[in-house]
């Protein structure tokens, strides 16, 4: 089965032939794209979620366990449509499998990701761990 990797929409796109190895995934997190990060706060905040991290750029949001995204859309035509993060428990193994580098967040995890055929950013991130295998 052949499968479109792209790393970035604006790219060429590149042919998977084989299907890569990804390894069990332990959550996903839902990224939606929202103009104006208040208002959209007070709206899932009435459906019972609330907020666990805040940046000037993004919000999380956790309701029972389901974690939700909210990313401030600057209107950049490079900003993807849509986002899936999915955390996963070997992140070297993913980002060999799909060839791609592992990048280090500011926000304490790394993280390396592709771009679906529609440009939806296709993350997969895992929680850095420092030497000792305690996570930081």
């Amino acid at each position: 089965m052949k499968r479109v990797l792209q790393t970035h929409p604006w790219e060429p796109q590149r042919l998977l032939i084989a299907p890569a190895d990804i390894p069990r995934i332990a959550a996903a997190t839902a990224v939606l794209h929202v103009e104006d990060l208040e208002r959209s706060k007070d709206f899932y905040e009435s459906l019972g979620f609330r907020v666990v991290e805040r940046t000037q750029y993004y919000l999380l949001l956790d309701h029972s366990g389901a974690r939700l995204q909210l990313r401030h859309n600057a209107l950049n035509p490079y900003e993807p449509t849509g986002e899936v993060l999915f955390w996963v428990e070997d992140l070297q193994a993913v980002s060999q499998a799909l060839g791609e580098p592992v990048e280090t967040r500011s926000s304490g995890w790394e993280e390396c990701s592709v771009f679906d055929p529609d440009g939806s950013w296709i993350r997969f991130a895992q929680v850095k761990s420092d030497p000792s295998g305690q996570r930081s």
